[in-house]
């Protein structure tokens, strides 16, 4: 098999691995574990330093992919609960899932979009994205500049249609 063990003695081996006593703490003193976190630590505070990121614990900044992950779950669900619901689904509750699930995904996706438009907005001012929500500034012919103050809003929750969107 190209490892030069027989399979009885690779059996073997494994068998003589497996009642070896494993000491944790000297196993973590022997790779020095907290000189590495701290030079990790540190590299990460030089990083968020760099991007102008806040050093003071303020929660997560960028959208997360195992929440886009679920939300993505999420919306199939609601689109076909039937055959991509939880298996225990029956048609009597279908239309609450759906509802329920709906309203649960929309909100989380608007808290992923506040972290990327506080990305975007931290990293790039200038250029604030050009929102297109029902009663943006666009569609009620406001300029740039209120378009900027809506995505703010949006940031920090105080759009009227994020409160309300469902």
């Amino acid at each position: 098999m190209g490892s030069g063990l027989t399979i009885g003695e690779a059996m073997s081996l494994d068998h003589e691995l497996e009642r070896a006593p494993v000491e944790v703490g000297e196993r973590a003193g022997a790779l020095d574990l907290s000189a590495i976190v701290a030079q990790l630590r540190s590299a990460r505070q030089q990083w968020r330093a760099l991007q102008g990121r806040p050093l003071e614990l303020s929660g997560r900044e960028l959208p997360s992919r195992e929440a886009l992950v679920a939300i993505l779950a999420d919306l199939r669900g609601a689109l076909f609960p039937m055959r991509l619901g939880p298996p225990s689904l029956r048609q009597e509750s279908e239309d609450f899932y759906v509802g329920h699930t709906l309203d649960s995904a929309l909100h989380a996706l608007i808290g992923q979009v506040r972290l990327e438009l506080g990305a975007l907005l931290r990293h790039h001012p200038a250029e604030a994205p050009v929102l297109h929500l029902p009663g943006s500034a666009e569609a009620c012919g406001h300029s740039h500049q209120d378009q900027k103050h809506q995505a703010g809003q949006l940031l920090h929750g105080r759009h009227a249609s994020t409160r309300n969107a469902v």
